[in-house]
């Protein structure tokens, strides 16, 4: 089964250039689902295909884990000496843990010596672009996962709560994060990372596609250095909607600071209310 979806990926190092991607919907960016023809997930295998690093990976031999966030399941390999690791991410929200259509997932791994890539995907069954509503309104609630950046380069992964609005007659959509935590990337709960990082989204969905594309902004609250002002982070997101009557969304995004280092990215999942 080929799952596709948007995605968030950063690739950074010492004394290197920090490489920052944002992809919609793209047919070189996938993950291949196969269940062995058996209920147990213990032989499930993962093959995730990340075109613009020309990347693909098979994984298996998956074992539970968690961070002080959530649980996952993660397969671990080394291949040509450099480590890798695929996680299929659980979700602690309500809207979120019931999602039939979508998956997230993540995947890191050594790219050189001094070289490492992070990378976010929410993964699926695309609606198809006929069965998207043109009439009516829909909210959506849901979960992210991600990284962010301080302008002194401090790294952290994050999670928060996301809520969003959908108007299929107009074909606009907006939305917001709240609540977000963060931890240290060795999985210990962070109090230093400073503001809050909470952002708002504004979109539109592609004519003719289930994809949505848009701006995010957070004005007065960057993940910046604690007790300091500044600009606030802006950005863009990427989505799409998942399940035969979109009632699933999958979104990446990306965001930066114009006057430092700080930056933010991650996805999202979402299910919609009742």
């Amino acid at each position: 089964m080929v799952w596709i979806g948007p995605s968030a990926a950063v690739t950074a190092g010492s004394g290197t250039t920090t490489v920052r991607r944002l992809n919609n919907v793209a047919s070189d960016i996938s993950v291949v689902y196969d269940s062995q023809g058996t209920a147990s997930t213990a032989d499930d295998r993962y093959t995730v295909r990340y075109g613009p690093d020309g990347y693909e990976r098979g994984f298996g031999g998956f074992t539970a884990g968690g961070d002080v966030y959530g649980t996952y399941r993660v397969a671990t390999q080394t291949v040509g000496g450099r480590g890798e690791a695929f996680y299929v991410l659980d979700i602690s929200n309500a809207f979120a843990n019931s999602l039939d259509y979508v998956q997230m997932v993540s995947f890191e791994r050594d790219v050189s010596a001094t070289q490492v890539q992070l990378a976010y995907l929410t993964v699926g069954l695309q609606t198809p672009r006929a069965s998207i509503p043109t009439t009516g309104t829909a909210r959506f609630e849901g979960e992210t996962r991600g990284l962010v950046s301080t302008a002194s380069n401090n790294l952290y992964g994050t999670t928060s709560d996301i809520q969003m609005t959908a108007n299929f007659a107009s074909g606009a959509l907006s939305g917001s994060t709240s609540n977000f935590r963060n931890h240290s990337l060795t999985g210990n709960p962070a109090s230093s990372l400073g503001n809050d990082p909470s952002f708002s989204f504004t979109a539109s969905i592609i004519s003719g596609t289930a994809n949505f594309s848009g701006t995010a902004t957070a004005p007065f609250n960057a993940p910046i250095s604690p007790g300091s002002g500044g600009p606030g982070l802006s950005g863009t997101v990427q989505g799409t909607f998942f399940g035969p009557n979109a009632d699933e969304v999958g979104l990446a995004y990306d965001l930066n600071m114009s006057t430092s280092a700080a930056w933010m990215q991650g996805v999202a999942v979402m299910g919609r209310k009742p």
